[in-house]
């Protein structure tokens, strides 16, 4: 998800901020309100507000990060892929009974 943002300073704002948030909405854009050229606040598109959040973010760095430190796998098919979270699920259950609601 990349970020198309633009900073706003409140002085543009008269009683043009709705249309101006109801466009950046329109838009999915992120607005960054400015005083003074300071960033004060930050708008986001409420259907993005959870990848925005900073626990979020935490994640996305931390998945980055293993990513470039090769720690990760990689996978032939859907197939394999599910084999290999059953196989950890049945290691961390200690050896339980897995059920994936799939049919074969």
């Amino acid at each position: 998800m990349s970020e198309n943002a633009r900073e706003v300073s409140m002085s543009e704002f008269g009683d043009r901020l709705g249309d101006i948030i109801g466009r950046a909405s329109m838009l999915g854009e992120v607005l960054y309100l400015t005083v003074d050229g300071v960033r004060i606040a930050k708008i986001v598109p409420h259907e993005d507000a959870w990848f925005r959040s900073p626990t979020w973010q935490a994640r996305e760095r931390e998945a980055e990060e293993n990513r470039a430190a090769g720690n990760h796998q990689t996978f032939d098919s859907a197939d394999e892929f599910m084999a290999h979270l059953e196989e950890l699920h049945h290691r961390a259950d200690g050896g339980g009974l897995i059920t994936t609601g799939r049919r074969n």
